[in-house]
C-alpha cells in the first residue's frame, strides 16, 4: 500500500469512528476584523492568545479548513486497542473495526487496471431492467423472486472477471472461486436500497471492487439503530463475511453529493458523477426451474 493510500485510509477511519484527529484552521484576509465581547486578544509570535471570551465578525473571504493530524491518529489508535483489528502484514488488509467481518483495502487495483476494466465493461452490453444499468456474468439473478435457477445461466465469466476471481481466491479474499459477477453502474443520485445478499443463493464471501469514484456505503445492524457509513474508495475492495454478511444490511444512499476528505485532510462536498461496482459471489446449489 502506498503512503498516500495509507494516509487516506487513516483519514477515512478517523472520520468514521469520530476520533478527534482533525484540526480546524481559520484563514483571514488582509484587513480589519471587528471583535465583540469583554475579553481581549493579542498576537504572541505565531499564536493568537484569547483571554476571556471574544467574538469575531468574520469577513466573507475568511475560510475554515479541517486538516488531518497523523500524530493524533497514531496516539488515538494506540489507545483504542480492540476497536480496530490489526491487519495481517502479508496482505496489509484494512479492517473497518465497527463492523465485524467487513474487510476493506484501498488501492486494490491500479489506475491503469481500472481504465482497462472500464473500457472492457463499457464495450459490453448493459441491461436496463433496473433503474440502474447492470451486467450479469455467470448467472443472472431474479430480483423479484430473489433466487437463481438453472434457466438463468449466463455463460462463462469474461476474461477480465476470471482473472480477478482467481486473484480473490489466490490472495485469500474469498474461499471459493466466484462463479457469478454483477456489474452495477450508479450515476448521479442513483443508489441501491438496504439489503443482504440472499444467503440461500450466495455463499458467505461477497467481494466488491469500486471503480471511477468514491461513494459511501451505509451499513445498518439488523434489529438495531446502529448505522455506520464507510467510504468505498475508487479502486478499493470490500469483502463481506460473518456478521457483516449476515447481520448488517448495506446500501448506497440516493443522494447527489459525497462528503469526502482530500489528500490534505480537508472535508469537501463532491458532486457525484458515475461509479461502477464489480461484485463477485459464489452461488450455492441451484434448483431446476
Amino acid at each position: 500500500m502506498t503512503d498516500d493510500a495509507a494516509d487516506s485510509a487513516a483519514r477515512n477511519l478517523a472520520g468514521q469512528l469520530g476520533w478527534p484527529c482533525f484540526k480546524r484552521w481559520l484563514t483571514l484576509p488582509d484587513g480589519r476584523v471587528p471583535t465583540f465581547g469583554s475579553g481581549s486578544l493579542f498576537v504572541n509570535g505565531d499564536d493568537l492568545v484569547v483571554k476571556g471570551e471574544k467574538s469575531l465578525q468574520l469577513p466573507s473571504a475568511a475560510s475554515v479548513e479541517e486538516r488531518f493530524d497523523p500524530e493524533k491518529f497514531r496516539r488515538q489508535l494506540a489507545t483504542e486497542a480492540g476497536v480496530v483489528s490489526d491487519p495481517p502484514e502479508a496482505s496489509r488488509v484494512q479492517r473497518a473495526g465497527e463492523i465485524p467481518g467487513l474487510i476493506y483495502r484501498p488501492g486494490f487495483i491500479t489506475e491503469e487496471d481500472e481504465a482497462k476494466l472500464v473500457a472492457l465493461i463499457d464495450g459490453a452490453e448493459w441491461s436496463t431492467e433496473l433503474r440502474r444499468r447492470v451486467q450479469h456474468y455467470g448467472w443472472r439473478y431474479d430480483y423479484t423472486q430473489r433466487q437463481i435457477d438453472e434457466s438463468m445461466r449466463a455463460g462463462e465469466l469474461p476474461a477480465w472477471a476470471r482473472e480477478l476471481a482467481q486473484r480473490l481466491v489466490d490472495e485469500g479474499w474469498m474461499q471459493d472461486l466466484p462463479d457469478q459477477v454483477i456489474v452495477n453502474e450508479y450515476c448521479g443520485n442513483q443508489g441501491i436500497s438496504r439489503h443482504i445478499d440472499q444467503p440461500r443463493v450466495f455463499a458467505e464471501y461477497v467481494a466488491t471492487i469500486s471503480l471511477l469514484e468514491t461513494w459511501g456505503m451505509v451499513f445498518r445492524r439488523r434489529n438495531s439503530k446502529r448505522k455506520v457509513e464507510i467510504p468505498l474508495e475508487r479502486r478499493s475492495i470490500a469483502v463481506l463475511t460473518g456478521d457483516a454478511r449476515y447481520k448488517w444490511t448495506h446500501e448506497i444512499p440516493n443522494r447527489k453529493t459525497e462528503l469526502l476528505m482530500d489528500q490534505h485532510g480537508k472535508r469537501r462536498r463532491v458532486v457525484r458523477s458515475r461509479r461502477i461496482s464489480l461484485t463477485f459471489r459464489k452461488t450455492r446449489q441451484r434448483r431446476n426451474a
